[in-house]
């Protein structure tokens, strides 16, 4: 059996968007984001932010910091926007990549 929470944390769904938008391989670029919230992070807190709750080394992300990272993620959305970059914008996503001719 696992030992593996199956609780769904702020830390899973951290984990889960930093794998989705590709930040979890860029620490220096979410630090640096999260520093222009007004938030201090580091590599450390990243690291313990990921872990699910049955790791000794796992910590729980602070509720303030969770919101923080929400609010990036839409502050980088609408920055974005207006250069006429979509971003997580998957409307049409399967005709695209379903249709799309192989070269």
């Amino acid at each position: 059996m696992s030992t593996q929470s199956t609780e769904i944390t702020f830390n899973h769904i951290f984990r889960h968007l930093l794998e989705l938008t590709q930040l979890n391989e860029d620490p220096d670029t979410l630090i640096q984001l999260f520093n222009e919230q007004g938030l201090t992070i580091d590599v450390q807190r990243i690291e313990a932010w990921t872990k699910d709750y049955s790791d000794p080394s796992a910590r729980r992300m602070p509720k303030m910091m969770f919101c923080g990272f929400m609010n990036i993620l839409m502050n980088i959305k609408n920055e974005a926007q207006l250069k006429e970059i979509n971003l997580f914008d998957l409307r049409g996503i399967l005709e695209d990549i379903r249709e799309a001719e192989v070269v």
